[in-house]
């Protein structure tokens, strides 16, 4: 294998609004001449935060050609002259176009930045991202491998889907990788990877997502804001290979945190926007209730390993400070072709929704009760709805199973949450100052689960300090 050559870093260097203010001549579009088929692509000029060069190419009847850059590609606006004079003539990226939310062309999918690429479902925002890989996330001396080149299919008329190929490359490993999309109401990507190792690799990240959670139901955090929540993500989701599902809410920490959680040829994970109430973000801008969820598939058996959550502090919503990835027991090595391939569902729900009792709300404040609250115990509150709950006589028994790490679970109760058609859970916690722990909890009948596996890991207090509003 040949050894890594970095790609110059192009010029391109404009300020945020010189590059917001270049825009592609839509007449330009790739297959923007052909009234037979359903596709279109244009491309991002580099400059501001886009500083490397792509490769773009079109493949049509068996052979490749490439998209040369072309100036009228482009209007530079207001600032043209001063624009052309410092940015290269050159790609970033590319965007995908598809009649869909009511218009004869729209946007449903952007490859742009390192291996970044986002997409959405009908009538959603853009929000999370996917990465074609992750080296050391969360860890010291992260990597962040690039989309050098892309080639793109020509759709046959009627194709409901796009192809796109796409090369990877970084110090430690190079890949291979084929993108199949499709549109709709979830847009849904079938994805293929063939990896080469250009040294051994423990910590790689299979299938990341990267989001954003800055305040949400349970993490309120200190910071003073008329919105309630403020996430392009509320949870980590999970499908065992064991058929049990598990629940996450995501929280900005004080410091970097990563979760792990081993399993076995995992059946998915992602994570999900499942709150789509407007009233419980009040963002007319961002509006944080039309983000899509991110649902990975794994296709073939991935064996033995861990899905990652890294979560990093952030002091607001410019910055995506959350990971999750898969991460395989075994290692890449030099020389061996390290294949894999996934199913990315963008949309408003996961493809598969758990049978049993999910969680609708996780909430958190001061142990103890109401006339004698007390600052040493910590108190989650978990709503549960849906699946069985609804069905269950009036005088059933159920369980709350709860357990904790690095902590002591002092009381435990449910009861029937009647407006919600389920059941609510309280914890109240006690753990010391910096001990980092985790607590979960199910529902049980009769011994056996009924809901979602429910898990947080929260910062105990210092002594003597008071719990965030």
């Amino acid at each position: 294998m040949e050894p890594f050559v970095p790609k110059p870093v192009v010029a391109g260097d404009l300020t945020y609004d010189q590059y917001r203010s270049i825009r592609f001549n839509p007449s330009r579009a790739l297959w923007a001449n052909r009234d037979d088929l359903a596709f279109q692509a244009d491309f991002f000029h580099v400059g501001g935060l886009f500083k490397h060069e792509v490769a773009l190419f079109e493949v049509a009847d068996g052979a490749s050609r490439p998209i040369r850059y072309v100036p009228d590609m482009f209007d530079f606006g207001a600032e043209a002259e001063a624009i052309r004079a410092v940015a290269d003539p050159a790609f970033a990226g590319l965007r995908l176009h598809h009649p869909m939310n009511g218009l004869n062309v729209s946007e449903f999918a952007v490859f742009l930045g390192a291996s970044y690429f986002r997409a959405i479902g009908l009538g959603e925002r853009y929000g999370l991202s996917a990465r074609g890989l992750a080296v050391r996330s969360g860890l010291p001396g992260e990597e962040f491998p690039y989309f050098e080149s892309f080639w793109l299919e020509q759709p046959a008329p009627g194709d409901s889907a796009v192809t796109l190929h796409a090369l990877l490359d970084s110090e430690s490993v190079a890949g291979a990788y084929r993108f199949v999309m499709a549109p709709g109401e979830s847009t849904v990507m079938d994805i293929s990877v063939s990896l080469f190792a250009r040294r051994k690799i423990k910590n790689i990240g299979l299938a990341p997502i990267t989001s954003m959670f800055m305040r949400g139901e349970a993490d309120r955090g200190s910071v003073s804001d008329f919105r309630p929540q403020i996430h392009d993500s509320e949870a980590l989701s999970i499908r065992t290979g064991a058929n049990d599902w598990l629940l996450r809410p995501l929280r900005n920490p004080k410091a970097i945190e990563i979760s792990a959680y081993a399993d076995d040829n995992i059946q998915g994970f992602g994570l999900i926007q499942r709150d789509r109430d407007f009233n419980h973000y009040l963002d007319l801008e961002a509006r944080y209730d039309l983000r899509p969820g991110l649902w990975v598939e794994p296709v073939g058996g991935w064996g033995a390993g861990e899905v990652r959550l890294v979560e990093l502090p952030s002091p607001d919503e410019t910055q995506d400070n959350i990971v999750a990835f898969w991460t395989p027991n075994a290692p890449l090595v030099p020389g061996e072709e390290f294949f894999f391939q996934y199913r990315l569902h963008w949309g408003p729900h996961p493809p598969v929704n758990p049978v049993l009792a999910r969680v609708v709300g996780t909430y958190t404040g001061v142990g103890g009760i109401a006339s004698s609250p007390d600052p040493a115990l910590r108190k989650f509150v978990i709503d549960f709805s849906g699946g069985p709950l609804k069905d269950l006589a009036p005088d059933v028994e159920l369980r709350v199973d709860a357990s904790a790490t690095n902590a002591e679970i002092v009381a435990s109760t449910v009861l029937r949450n009647v407006p919600l058609e389920g059941w609510r859970v309280f914890l109240d916690v006690r753990a010391e100052y910096g001990s980092s722990p985790e607590v979960r909890c199910v529902l049980k009948l009769n011994d056996q689960a009924i809901s979602e596996f429910w898990t947080t890991r929260w910062d105990p207090t210092e002594p003597g300090s008071t719990l965030p509003l």
